[in-house]
């Protein structure tokens, strides 16, 4: 399979090249010049964006294939533009590509437990540009969560989210601990193998889990 990748310079990027690599996928390179970028997507089954907003409204202007995106601290207009181009064609979109991570915020929406009582709290290295992140605002948003968000940056930590539910003398805390940013590529691969099969839509990590 041929992957464009736009943001192959970036930590994720390095991660990603490796793995699609190592599992046999032919990886192009995608420039964010967008008369370069047009000729590159053609020879592309489906292009991957782990860059920035700009990059990924680039390729939302740009392509015409499938498409997973993960950029996060996007607004409200360009969402926008990302629905209406998933009109046209499959796109996959998610603010975390951790399985582990979508499966806990699944089992906590199903449960019985009040999202009136719940926090949230994350934590990331120092270079994360937005805060709060966007798996926390995802989590707020799919919980229903009223409470602010408590976000810290420090260090080098991958990512970090905590939900506290507040009960009557006790408390219940789920934690999500990111080890590393594999946990994240491999996420993101599998969408990427999902989403070419798929007709034109918006899509999500609770489709690619059958959630």
């Amino acid at each position: 399979m041929k992957v464009g990748l736009l943001g192959h310079n970036g930590k994720m990027g390095k991660i990603l090249t490796q793995k699609l690599q190592e599992k046999g996928c032919d990886v192009i390179f995608l420039s964010f010049d967008k008369k370069q970028l047009f000729s590159q997507l053609q020879s592309c089954q489906v292009a991957m964006e782990f860059s920035s907003s700009s990059g990924l409204e680039l390729l939302l202007e740009t392509a015409s294939i499938p498409l997973v995106l993960a950029s996060t601290g996007l607004e409200e207009s360009l969402k926008e533009k990302i629905r209406q181009k998933s009109q046209k064609i499959p796109i996959f979109y998610s603010a975390n590509y951790s399985l582990g991570m979508n499966t806990l915020i699944h089992l906590l929406k199903n449960s019985s437990l009040e999202s009136s009582t719940a926090s949230i709290s994350e934590i990331h290295h120092i270079h994360k540009k937005d805060a709060p992140s966007g798996t926390a605002l995802m989590i707020k948003e799919f919980l229903e969560i009223k409470e602010p968000i408590k976000s810290t940056r420090e260090g080098d930590v991958f990512g970090e989210h905590e939900i506290v539910y507040h009960l009557s003398g006790e408390k219940l805390i789920f934690k999500h601990v990111a080890l590393g940013r594999d946990v994240f590529a491999e996420g993101a691969i599998a969408a990427v193998k999902w989403l070419v099969s798929q007709k034109q839509g918006l899509y999500s990590m609770n489709d690619l889990l059958a959630l």
